[in-house]
Protein backbone atom coordinates (compact mmCIF):
# COMPACT_ATOMS: atom_id res chain seq x y z
CA UNK A 1 0.00 0.00 0.00
CA UNK A 2 1.34 3.39 -0.94
CA UNK A 3 1.86 5.98 1.76
CA UNK A 4 1.41 8.91 -0.61
CA UNK A 5 -0.74 11.42 1.26
CA UNK A 6 -1.50 13.83 -1.54
CA UNK A 7 -0.28 15.53 -4.62
CA UNK A 8 -1.06 15.17 -8.28
CA UNK A 9 -0.36 11.42 -8.45
CA UNK A 10 -3.06 10.72 -5.87
CA UNK A 11 -5.51 13.07 -7.60
CA UNK A 12 -4.89 11.38 -10.95
CA UNK A 13 -5.29 7.89 -9.47
CA UNK A 14 -8.50 8.80 -7.63
CA UNK A 15 -9.99 10.44 -10.72
CA UNK A 16 -9.00 7.47 -12.88
CA UNK A 17 -10.83 5.17 -10.46
CA UNK A 18 -13.89 7.38 -10.81
CA UNK A 19 -13.67 7.16 -14.60
CA UNK A 20 -13.30 3.36 -14.35
CA UNK A 21 -16.41 3.19 -12.15
CA UNK A 22 -18.41 5.24 -14.66
CA UNK A 23 -17.13 3.12 -17.55
CA UNK A 24 -17.95 -0.10 -15.72
CA UNK A 25 -21.45 1.10 -14.90
CA UNK A 26 -21.99 2.10 -18.52
CA UNK A 27 -20.71 -1.31 -19.64
CA UNK A 28 -23.33 -3.06 -17.52
CA UNK A 29 -26.03 -0.71 -18.85
CA UNK A 30 -24.70 -1.28 -22.37
CA UNK A 31 -25.32 -5.00 -22.08
CA UNK A 32 -29.00 -4.22 -21.50
CA UNK A 33 -29.57 -1.08 -23.58
CA UNK A 34 -27.34 -1.55 -26.59
CA UNK A 35 -23.85 -1.68 -27.95
CA UNK A 36 -23.50 2.08 -28.42
CA UNK A 37 -23.29 2.55 -24.66
CA UNK A 38 -20.86 -0.39 -24.48
CA UNK A 39 -18.55 1.32 -26.98
CA UNK A 40 -18.85 4.57 -25.06
CA UNK A 41 -17.84 2.79 -21.85
CA UNK A 42 -14.81 1.24 -23.58
CA UNK A 43 -13.70 4.67 -24.81
CA UNK A 44 -14.05 6.08 -21.28
CA UNK A 45 -12.03 3.21 -19.80
CA UNK A 46 -9.26 3.62 -22.37
CA UNK A 47 -9.10 7.38 -21.74
CA UNK A 48 -8.97 6.75 -17.98
CA UNK A 49 -6.15 4.25 -18.39
CA UNK A 50 -4.25 6.60 -20.72
CA UNK A 51 -4.70 9.43 -18.22
CA UNK A 52 -3.50 7.32 -15.30
CA UNK A 53 -0.49 5.81 -17.08
CA UNK A 54 0.82 8.81 -19.00
CA UNK A 55 -0.15 11.63 -16.63
CA UNK A 56 -0.53 13.74 -19.74
CA UNK A 57 -2.91 16.58 -20.50
CA UNK A 58 -4.07 15.04 -23.78
CA UNK A 59 -6.43 12.35 -22.40
CA UNK A 60 -7.66 14.79 -19.77
CA UNK A 61 -8.61 17.37 -22.38
CA UNK A 62 -10.32 14.66 -24.46
CA UNK A 63 -12.28 13.59 -21.35
CA UNK A 64 -13.27 17.22 -20.77
CA UNK A 65 -14.48 17.55 -24.36
CA UNK A 66 -16.43 14.27 -24.15
CA UNK A 67 -18.00 15.37 -20.87
CA UNK A 68 -18.95 18.82 -22.18
CA UNK A 69 -20.45 17.39 -25.37
CA UNK A 70 -22.42 14.75 -23.45
CA UNK A 71 -23.68 17.36 -20.99
CA UNK A 72 -24.72 19.71 -23.81
CA UNK A 73 -26.44 16.87 -25.65
CA UNK A 74 -28.33 15.82 -22.52
CA UNK A 75 -29.41 19.36 -21.74
CA UNK A 76 -30.55 20.03 -25.32
CA UNK A 77 -32.54 16.81 -25.30
CA UNK A 78 -34.03 17.63 -21.90
CA UNK A 79 -35.05 21.12 -23.09
CA UNK A 80 -36.71 19.60 -26.18
CA UNK A 81 -34.34 21.18 -28.72
CA UNK A 82 -33.29 17.79 -30.05
CA UNK A 83 -35.23 14.55 -30.18
CA UNK A 84 -35.24 12.20 -27.26
CA UNK A 85 -36.60 12.09 -23.77
CA UNK A 86 -33.77 13.90 -22.07
CA UNK A 87 -30.57 12.41 -20.84
CA UNK A 88 -28.70 12.07 -17.63
CA UNK A 89 -26.77 15.26 -16.88
CA UNK A 90 -25.18 13.99 -13.67
CA UNK A 91 -22.71 11.58 -15.28
CA UNK A 92 -21.26 14.09 -17.80
CA UNK A 93 -20.94 16.68 -15.02
CA UNK A 94 -19.09 14.11 -12.91
CA UNK A 95 -16.74 13.36 -15.83
CA UNK A 96 -16.11 17.11 -16.29
CA UNK A 97 -15.38 17.46 -12.56
CA UNK A 98 -12.99 14.47 -12.48
CA UNK A 99 -11.12 15.63 -15.60
CA UNK A 100 -10.98 19.19 -14.28
CA UNK A 101 -9.39 17.98 -11.03
CA UNK A 102 -6.70 16.14 -12.94
CA UNK A 103 -6.05 19.03 -15.31
CA UNK A 104 -5.61 21.41 -12.38
CA UNK A 105 -3.29 18.97 -10.59
CA UNK A 106 -1.17 18.40 -13.69
CA UNK A 107 -1.01 22.09 -14.56
CA UNK A 108 -0.26 23.20 -11.00
CA UNK A 109 2.41 20.62 -10.22
CA UNK A 110 3.76 19.68 -13.67
CA UNK A 111 3.62 15.88 -13.35
CA UNK A 112 5.97 14.11 -15.75
CA UNK A 113 7.34 11.06 -13.98
CA UNK A 114 5.05 8.25 -15.21
CA UNK A 115 5.36 8.29 -18.98
CA UNK A 116 8.69 10.07 -19.11
CA UNK A 117 7.11 12.99 -20.94
CA UNK A 118 7.24 16.54 -19.79
CA UNK A 119 3.71 17.66 -18.93
CA UNK A 120 4.52 21.35 -19.16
Amino acid sequence: METDTGGPKRTIDESARGIYFIAGTWAVVGLVVGYVVLVQSAVMAVLGLWMQRSRSRVPVVILLIVGILACASSLLSWWGVTGGSGGNVLVPVLVIWLAGRVLLAITRDGVAEAGGHDAG
